[in-house]
């Protein structure tokens, strides 16, 4: 079974503070695998922005998969 994947996405007005987000989410016991996935400048109003994309799995809710001896003595 897939870890749960989340999502986070958001504005930034440089990539600076988007990877030192990147960087906090790392640090984060809970998380694995954090990845940025797309960023996109974005013009608001007068101003621009960069829109980001960041995903992560959370710690503890993959399944782990079992190997055949596993299985062979779950069904004995």
């Amino acid at each position: 079974m897939k870890p749960i994947e989340i999502q986070f996405t958001g504005l930034g007005q440089r990539l600076q503070t988007i990877g030192e987000f990147i960087l906090r989410l790392q640090g984060c016991k809970q998380l694995e695998a954090v990845s940025l996935k797309n960023t996109q400048e974005k013009v608001i109003t007068t101003s621009s922005a960069i829109e980001f994309d960041v995903l992560a799995n959370v710690v503890g809710t993959a399944d782990e998969e079992k190997t055949k001896d596993e299985e062979k003595e779950e069904t004995k």
